[in-house]
């Protein structure tokens, strides 16, 4: 059995845990909210301005996939694909059923990069005293990295995936040793220990 990976750093701080450990799936505010404790402002838009979107389930806007709208095209052409493909009549790709199944709903999303808070993760890996080779490259890489969408949609699918919840994405979404070490992944882990530390989870 493969091990867990490298050590992130030196656990201070208590585990996860969550307001509901038997939730499967996470509410888009909830995420959006243990997005802002990383620095990372996340707000809902119109089509014409996201620059990225989710698509959540009819009941409670559980999250069901995170992606980037690099245009307004993405988004109509995804929602086409649900309300035009039948995967009981024909073989499609499985976000088809998936979003028709759970009757999702598509929310368009939106990033300013240059309303990062640098400060943030680095405060909370502070506080706790964590150490470790993961901790030195998020870092090294915090105070120049460039948090557009496209860093922001990795963000937003790790936190989802370090909560223990499910989630429709399959790049970005492993469950294994691969992503530790990004800074990515550091930034999502360190978000929910924000969260935790503002009584949000």
């Amino acid at each position: 059995m493969a091990e867990p990976g490298p050590a992130a750093g030196k656990l201070t701080h208590p585990p996860h845990t969550g307001k509901d450990t038997m939730s499967l799936t996470l509410p888009l505010q909830e995420l959006l909210d243990v997005t802002a404790c990383a620095g990372i402002t996340v707000e809902r838009t119109d089509r014409e301005n996201a620059n990225l979107y989710a698509w959540v389930s009819a009941d409670r806007e559980q999250v069901l996939y995170i992606g980037k709208a690099a245009s307004k095209r993405r988004i109509e052409e995804e929602n086409d694909w649900k309300e035009k493909s039948d995967h009981n009549t024909g073989l499609h790709s499985a976000i088809v059923p998936l979003l028709r199944t759970q009757e999702g709903q598509n929310v368009p999303l939106r990033v300013d990069p240059d309303s990062f808070d640098r400060s943030a993760v680095p405060k909370i890996i502070e506080r706790y005293e964590w150490k470790g080779t993961a901790i030195d490259t998020a870092l090294k890489e915090l105070p120049s990295i460039h948090m557009d969408s496209e860093m922001v949609e990795k963000v937003l699918i790790r936190i989802a995936v370090r909560m223990g919840r499910l989630i429709g994405n399959s790049q970005f979404a492993s469950q294994w040793e691969t992503p530790i070490g990004k800074t990515y992944d550091t930034v999502a882990h360190f978000a929910i220990h924000g969260a935790e530390d503002k009584g949000l989870l």
